[in-house]
């Protein structure tokens, strides 16, 4: 499975990200950052600083991703349902 990361404001996606092997069916919005009206905000998720992005799956899986990179530099597998939520909380 791939999660696009699109430029709103190019019309094009920016960032292609490949681990999952089900599918995703939760992210969260931010109407932050270049282009917006909140040019200096960082993202609400994945992390404070905007540079990492958690995923969760129904294959069991959790991934962070490094967004500039666009790489994982962490995953966890062995969760007993699949993961279809985030919060830093």
């Amino acid at each position: 499975m791939t999660l696009k990361i699109w430029s709103m404001s190019k019309e094009t996606p920016v960032h292609n990200l490949q681990a999952h092997n089900k599918e995703i069916y939760t992210i969260k919005w931010s109407p932050t950052g270049p282009g917006t009206i909140n040019p200096n905000a960082t993202l609400l998720l994945p992390s404070p600083d905007g540079r990492l992005l958690a995923t969760g799956s129904f294959d069991k899986a959790i991934y962070i991703w490094d967004i500039a990179r666009q790489q994982i530099v962490h995953g966890y597998r062995g969760t007993r349902v699949g993961a279809s939520a985030a919060d830093r909380t």
